[in-house]
Parts: structure tokens; C-alpha cells; sequence
């Protein structure tokens, strides 16, 4: 509302760039990340996992990696409150819980991850993963 007061007063001065919805960020995932991942692994990729914000690194490295390997086992990992789990495994976007995590899961499909085949995917919980991390740290010394 504000970037279009801004745009309105002035043209050029502001935008809404939308990153959930704009598939910029999708395509941008397809030509480089999955390349990378490509070829960084000699062409011996039989999955991808991650998790999501805007979808666009999920839908981009799925896309990328299908036009190689067309079998490519595509998986999504979101925190708990992130209702995309629920979408993939129950057809329905539904929440459960709450997620420390900032800037990963979503409650809708977005555009960049709409049309994405998505053939598994898990949530974990925070106790989980901040263990995992706390590990790394204490391990490394960081």
C-alpha cells in the first residue's frame, strides 16, 4: 500500500517486488542452482531436499535437476508451523505448531513453488534441528 502511494506520487520511486510470487526467483534457481549442483556432483544426483521460504530454490533446483534426470526424487523439510507439510502429504493447507525458524515455511502455495511436483515431504521440529545446529557449533568449535 505504501510502495503504491510512493509509485503513485511519484512514478519510479517505489515497487512491491513480491518474491513469493514474482518466478523470477524459480527461474533463476533452474539456470544456475541446479546446475551447479549438476555438475558440482558429476551428474549423480538422486534427490533434493530442502526447505522453503518462497518456494523459488525448491520449484528452481526441482526444475533444473528433472531436465537431467527426469526421476529425480524431489522432498520438502519445513519447520513445524509451516502448513506446506500438511498440503503435500493431506491436499490441504493446515498449520500445526510454531517454528523458531525465521524466513523458512510457508501457509500457501506460492507462485514460484505452484505446479512443482513435490514427491515427499517431513517437517522438523525445532528440537530437532536446533540440536543439530547446536552440535555442529560445540563440534567445531564456532
Amino acid at each position: 500500500r505504501i510502495a503504491e502511494a510512493m509509485h503513485e506520487e511519484k512514478p519510479g520511486s517505489a515497487s512491491l517486488d513480491n518474491q513469493f510470487d514474482i518466478t523470477a526467483t524459480r527461474d533463476v534457481h533452474e539456470r544456475t542452482t541446479a546446475e551447479e549442483i549438476w555438475q558440482q556432483t558429476y551428474a549423480k544426483v538422486d534427490a533434493f531436499v530442502c526447505a522453503t521460504g518462497t518456494g523459488g530454490t525448491l520449484a528452481g533446483v526441482a526444475r533444473g535437476l528433472r531436465k537431467h534426470h527426469p526421476n529425480v526424487t524431489i522432498g520438502l523439510c519445513d519447520p513445524e508451523g509451516s502448513g506446506l507439510h500438511h498440503y503435500f502429504t493431506h491436499g490441504e493447507i493446515k498449520i500445526v505448531g510454531s517454528s523458531l525458524s525465521e524466513g523458512i515455511g510457508n501457509s500457501r502455495i506460492t507462485d514460484n513453488l505452484a505446479d512443482t511436483v513435490i514427491d515427499w515431504s517431513c517437517q522438523i521440529p525445532d528440537s530437532e534441528a536446533l540440536t543439530i545446529v547446536y552440535d555442529k557449533i560445540r563440534d567445531e568449535g564456532l
